[in-house]
């Protein structure tokens, strides 16, 4: 890069090294792309070099807008400089707070944003304070049950601690307009978390367009995609508008996109680096603003090494990856997930099927469910339907052919592992009341302090 002259002395910005913490440098154009970051910027984001190249800024600063940039600039051609605290946004979805100092600069006759900017994620813990007011609860909650009532609209369901920080992590990326990646086993419910991020982005209000690129040919799914006009080929009787077109100013789902073949993937390339494409069978080139989410249940990175998938796509396709767990991994979210489904079919049939015994719910629990929640809410399905009234009872002739030896799935536990869950199972059932009508101690038939006895020796608290 050309040695470029300042109009001012670079000295008097020695004060923003406050505690010797590390500066980001940025030099920004006016379009928003950088044309200059130091490695303080990779280092602390995560962004590899080459990916920066394709970003622009407005990619990674959460809830500033043109407006804002706008304001900024006027701001800095009256003061000269002007501080502001933002939010930026890194590789693994996390959100940090920074404090910038923004000059103007002039490099080759074009006026450069020169931002300076630390990390001020500590200072405002402590301006925070640790203790955390109502208020601030109160907003956490508010928050926690936005995510809840938009997750369970879409039949994510759960509350474990991997859950909750997927969630978390799709809404932030939402705030981003970066390609999303996400991994995840068959099952898992992959589409419904991109219509999550979807739902929870600036383009929520046009619908998501979703392809599943394992069901077509290679053929069909560029014309699918990427549209074909009149006389392309056989059967092409008249012009077709593609997926990308759709998708402009929204989100384009590309469900299974390890399975698109090695010539549609440098096309799915052009568009990632250019927005550009064309349709089957025409020379003018379109363009398209469709945000990509894209999803997969194989290994890229081994499909890379197999060339049998590229790796400059995978570099363009994982700006931002959100790894979903499978459910073994979140056992406990079973039971609000049969909960859950058990009440759409008692909703929907009328049966008024009650949850399962204790027996079903240990072999479900032992289960590894290959299929995760798919195959789970399969199995409740044809339980609903084969068995009688009462509570579910699921056999295990009902689990995949693949697991014929289940009789790991009841394994032994000792006496005080029983009593120890007995006594739980009881206090959840009335509400962690122990004593009085209706309380645990009348249920199991003991009295208040022979149960408070047993709960100090089994370590049972709420």
């Amino acid at each position: 890069m050309n040695k470029v002259k300042f109009g001012y002395d670079w000295a008097h910005l020695a004060h923003f090294s406050i505690e010797n913490t590390p500066e980001m440098i940025f030099w920004v154009r006016p379009d928003g792309s950088f044309f200059y970051v130091n490695p303080a910027v990779h280092k602390t984001l995560g962004y590899m070099p080459f990916e920066l190249s394709e970003l622009k800024a407005q990619d990674i600063l959460i809830d500033y807008d043109h407006g804002d940039r706008e304001n900024l600039r006027k701001k800095i051609d009256k003061t000269g400089k002007y501080i502001i605290r933002v939010n930026l946004l890194k590789k693994d979805g996390t959100i940090i707070p920074v404090e910038s100092i923004n000059y103007s600069i002039r490099v080759n006759n074009e006026v450069i944003n020169c931002a300076f900017v630390r990390d001020i994620g500590n200072q405002v813990k402590t301006e925070l304070g640790l203790k955390k007011t109502q208020e601030s609860l109160n907003r956490e909650n508010e928050e926690l049950r936005s995510l809840y009532s938009l997750s369970d609209s879409l039949n994510i369901i759960g509350s474990s601690k991997s859950l909750i920080k997927t969630l978390e992590l799709g809404r932030n990326f939402a705030l981003s307009n970066l390609t999303v990646l996400i991994n995840g086993e068959s099952g898992v419910g992959k589409e419904s978390m991109a219509k999550f991020i979807h739902l929870n982005s600036s383009r929520r209000k046009l619908p998501m367009i979703t392809v599943n690129c394992a069901t077509l040919t290679s053929n069909d799914i560029i014309s699918k995609l990427f549209g074909h006009v009149k006389g392309a080929f056989t059967g092409a009787h008249q012009d077709r508008q593609g997926l990308f077109a759709l998708a402009n100013e929204s989100s384009l789902f590309l469900d299974e996109v390890g399975e698109l073949s090695l010539e549609v993937q440098a096309m799915l390339l052009r568009v990632i680096q250019s927005k550009e494409f064309t349709r089957m069978g025409d020379k003018k080139v379109l363009t398209t603003n469709a945000r990509i989410i894209a999803a997969t249940n194989r290994n890229l990175r081994e499909m890379v090494s197999r060339k049998e998938f590229r790796e400059d796509l995978l570099y363009r396709l994982d700006a931002l990856t959100l790894k979903i767990p499978p459910l073994r991994e979140r056992t406990s979210d079973l039971l609000q997930l049969i909960e859950y489904k058990l009440a759409l079919l008692n909703k929907s049939y009328g049966l008024n099927r009650e949850m399962p015994g204790p027996e079903t719910l240990a072999i479900l629990k032992g289960y590894s469910f290959p299929g995760n929640v798919r195959e789970l809410f399969n199995l409740l399905e044809r339980a609903y339907f084969s068995g009688d009234q009462g509570p579910l009872r699921i056999d295990r002739q009902s689990f995949r052919a693949t697991n014929k030896d289940l009789n790991h799935l009841v394994p032994f536990t000792t006496l005080k592992t029983n009593e120890k869950n007995h006594i739980l199972r009881a206090l959840e059932h009335c509400n962690w009341k122990v004593s009085g009508k209706g309380g645990a101690s009348e249920l199991l038939g003991v009295n208040r302090s022979t149960l408070n006895s047993k709960m100090r020796l089994l370590n049972i608290s709420r």
